[in-house]
């Protein structure tokens, strides 16, 4: 089973408590990074329901390198299209999202890189986000 998945290199969500992200609340993702040499794919990872009120997102991601260098990104992200219908993959209750973050990274120096999402939606708790989380996989030659 590890063969097929050979090139994620991490994948983890965090719960968000009671489905209701708050303006306060970074996740932190800790992702140990070996490969210096691989160019990789960032993505955020975002399950909501149907709670949720918007049609789009605004997040927050600071990236943080073994050294201290920090890179911060404020980015929108569309969870549906005009008519409503929501983007991502529909398991149950929940749709998960895929968002993409970063392309042809290659990570600098091996070690372990922090990585922080954080909402910023004009809501202090924003209701329908079940959980978030970060995928970085190796792209492919």
């Amino acid at each position: 089973m590890t063969a097929c998945n050979s090139h994620v290199v991490f994948d983890d969500n965090t719960n968000i408590a009671q489905a209701a992200w708050s303006k306060e609340e970074a996740v932190a993702m800790i992702v140990p990074i070996t490969d210096t040499l691989s160019h990789c794919a960032i993505y955020v990872n975002l399950r909501h329901n149907e709670d949720y009120l918007y049609d789009n997102i605004f997040l927050e991601v600071i990236a943080v390198s073994p050294k201290g260098a920090r890179v911060s990104d404020t980015l929108e992200y569309r969870l549906a299209d005009e008519r409503g219908k929501w983007f991502g993959q529909s398991g149950g209750q929940w749709y998960d999202c895929r968002l993409p973050f970063r392309s042809d990274v290659q990570f600098s120096t091996s070690g372990t890189y922090l990585f922080y999402i954080r909402q910023l939606m004009r809501q202090d708790a924003l209701p329908g986000v079940g959980s978030v989380g970060l995928r970085v996989v190796k792209m492919k030659d």
